[in-house]
């Protein structure tokens, strides 16, 4: 009996033996496991920034504290700095100082809200120029669907923003003097009227003759005129007021805020340098009879004052400018 007792216990304690090296075992072989699908995964996670490293385009890699983590090579290459210089919050002091701000405010509030965002701001190339960039970022999550960061790429664009530049200038400017144009006119009155800013004065001027001069010197000598006006009126205009080509030979001044006082001042004022400045041209050679006429009309303009006619509207009453 005794010796039954003992083989039992004995059989207890194998079986209790067998059960903790099984565990034991379990453990270890899942441990093992454990970290190799932990490299695995951090392996693969890193694997798609080496196809990053030599991508046209710059891109960045933040974790989850919002602090960027990985640069690639095209960005390194275009700030000119290095890895350690970048990392974390280093990046921004290539930002430039205009957009700093709201480039960051738009940063931290698509993480906060795990969103994709699209900005445009200026970065500082390797050579100290800054350069408008679109920055697209995105979040990502790992394989069991946790936020894991944020990945973006960024566009050098300032070729496509000096065109925008270039249009949107385009838009509001008369091409022949350089002076806004009439849409930008329209516009103004119109943002004035809508702030309720009064009162407010209206100068219109009209080139004498203009018709006629295009007519026997040619349209050349016209938009001599033209821009000739357009250069004495921008000399004698104060900063806050508009200036604007309204029609072929019509000008527009706008002035905030002035009463019939200031406007009748600053048509005396204007009157002063365009008495005292001519039309410069060249003299062209003819022996026709109808090429001599043309020849004297040239002349004519040519030593003649520059003249306006128009009216001034302070609020909406005419006052007449004499000539």
């Amino acid at each position: 009996m005794t010796a039954i007792v003992r083989d039992a216990s004995m059989i207890a304690r194998l079986s209790i033996f067998k059960g903790l090296a099984f565990v034991v075992v379990t453990s270890l072989i899942l441990h093992w496991m454990v970290s190799h699908y932990i490299d695995e995964i951090s392996r693969s996670r890193d694997f798609y920034l080496k196809i990053f490293e030599d991508f046209p385009a710059l891109i960045w890699r933040a974790g989850t504290d919002a602090k960027c983590n990985y640069f690639n090579k095209t960005w390194l290459k275009f700030s000119g700095r290095t890895m350690e210089q970048e990392l974390g919050d280093g990046w921004t002091e290539g930002v430039h100082p205009e957009d700093f701000d709201r480039c960051l405010n738009i940063y931290l509030d698509s993480f906060k809200n795990r969103m994709p965002f699209v900005m445009e701001y200026r970065l500082r190339r390797a050579d100290g120029e800054y350069r408008w960039i679109i920055d697209h970022g995105m979040p990502f999550y790992d394989l069991r669907g946790q936020f894991s960061g944020y990945i973006g790429s960024c566009y050098d664009i300032s070729e496509r923003k000096a065109v925008e530049r270039r249009l949107e200038h385009l838009s509001a400017h008369d091409s022949l003097t350089g002076i806004n144009n009439r849409s930008f006119f329209e516009a103004e009155v119109a943002r004035i009227s809508a702030a309720d800013v009064f009162p407010v004065s209206i100068i219109s001027f009209d080139l004498d003759s203009l018709k006629v001069v295009n007519d026997t010197c040619g349209h050349a000598a016209g938009d001599e005129l033209i821009r000739a006006t357009a250069q004495v009126l921008r000399k004698v205009v104060r900063s806050g007021d508009t200036l604007a080509r309204v029609g072929g030979d019509e000008f527009v001044l706008i002035i905030p805020g002035a009463g019939r006082a200031v406007a009748d001042e600053t048509v005396d004022r204007i009157k002063q340098p365009l008495l005292a400045t001519t039309l410069r041209g060249t003299v062209i050679k003819s022996t026709s009879h109808l090429e001599r006429q043309r020849q004297r009309v040239r002349n004519h303009y040519r030593k003649r004052s520059l003249k306006l006619t128009g009216t001034c509207i302070v609020r909406s009453t005419p006052i007449k400018m004499s000539s």
